[in-house]
């Protein structure tokens, strides 16, 4: 067994963790940086979020006497423990998040969020936190996103989106207004309502898809995307510290798997899925998370829904697209925008901290291998 194997068995056994964070934790999310770092958060008994810990190789050991120190001054308590194999463990509240403390205490100050009053809807450990606080939704982010609101501004001409409170002065911090209902990944729903709801998300993304940005919008959203083989070779090299054989495999499909078709470029969510469809209160659908937006094939999007919904769900999308006006990509296209949906999402079991993630890789990792052959 490796060390990042031990470290990441260490993390995602609720009875070890629980034992140093001295209550109930159980991991809801890792992050991996290999021979640095094994990073977790995770939920109380009740499954409110609560904290984060990180494991820390010896490399990495005086980053995080800085973040702890760093803490102190913020009047937040961290806590560490060296272990047996040398590895420091660290732990704290989810306000002292390493990567996110800062943030979190200017958003704090300002009065946007109130850490001993938010319900956490997310946390990514040193990346991301949505939180509704103040009957707002704030996103917090360690990367600062200067294109965000005016992003909004667009996306709020063309498709119904949450309405965004703040001014975008603070690029880490953004405030939207709390849409309340909940998402289509499960929502609970006649068949003649989950149908409606899904052709109306499939004609939203038909309109996203139509539209025409302002042309320093759309330089601001030109950025490349990660290709298909460079996708699963990042996965190799972090699952293959995990297991070898597992990473050779994902390693060998890198160097084959077919790209996505070169289409016109378009504005796409670039992370289409239905819980990124919100259903509101008020009986409105909205689309969300537009954080990975940017200008790409129309494919990518309508495969990733397709790839992450359930068949009937996937059916009902695109009759909405194409009633809507979008034009539905042809089998090769779809086909090859489905492999690259699949590379993106093959790491999320071990990200969601699956105890099984080895199975449920494996099996995602057969159905990419099967429609590359078919290309």
């Amino acid at each position: 067994m490796t060390t990042s194997t031990r470290a990441l068995s260490f993390l995602t056994d609720s009875a070890q963790l629980s034992e140093f964070v001295g209550d109930e934790a159980v991991a809801t999310r890792v992050r991996i940086k290999p021979g640095v770092s094994i990073s977790a958060a995770f939920a109380a008994a009740d499954g409110t979020a609560a904290g984060w810990a990180r494991l820390l190789w010896p490399e990495a050991i005086a980053k995080g006497h800085k973040s702890a120190a760093k803490a102190q001054r913020m009047g937040l308590a961290t806590a560490s423990r060296t272990l047996d194999d040398g590895l420091l463990l660290q732990w704290g509240s989810i306000a002292s998040d390493p990567d996110l403390m800062a943030h979190i205490g200017r958003a704090h100050a300002s009065g946007v969020v109130d850490p001993a009053r938010w319900q956490v809807l997310r946390h990514n450990p040193l990346r991301r936190l949505v939180a509704r606080s103040g009957g707002a939704v704030v996103r917090i982010h360690a990367a600062a996103d200067t294109r965000a609101h005016e992003l909004h501004a667009l996306l709020s001409s063309l498709v119904p989106v949450p309405e965004r409170l703040d001014d975008g002065a603070d690029p880490h911090v953004s405030v939207l207004a709390d849409a309340g209902g909940f998402d289509l990944s499960s929502p609970e729903a006649t068949a003649d309502q989950a149908r409606a709801w899904h052709e109306e998300a499939g004609a939203l993304f038909a309109r996203l898809h139509c539209a025409k940005p302002p042309r320093d919008l759309a330089s601001a959203l030109s950025a490349s995307a990660p290709s298909t083989r460079r996708t699963l070779a990042l996965h190799a090299r972090i699952i293959g510290h995990l297991d070898g054989d597992l990473g050779k495999r994902i390693e060998a499909l890198a160097d084959c798997a077919p790209e996505p078709v070169d289409a016109p470029l378009v504005p796409i969510h670039a992370d289409a899925s239905p819980d990124q469809v919100l259903v509101g209160s008020n009986g409105s659908v909205l689309l969300t998370d537009f954080d990975r937006a940017r200008m790409g094939s129309a494919a990518l999007d309508v495969a990733s829904y397709m790839a992450s919904a359930q068949v009937e769900q996937a059916a009902h999308f695109l009759h909405g697209y194409e009633q809507a006006g979008g034009t539905l990509p042809d089998e090769r296209e779809l086909l090859a925008a489905r492999i690259h949906a699949l590379a993106l999402r093959l790491a999320d079991p071990l990200r969601e901290a699956r105890p099984d993630w080895a199975q449920r890789i494996t099996h995602t990792l057969t159905l990419i291998e099967e429609d590359s052959s078919c290309l």
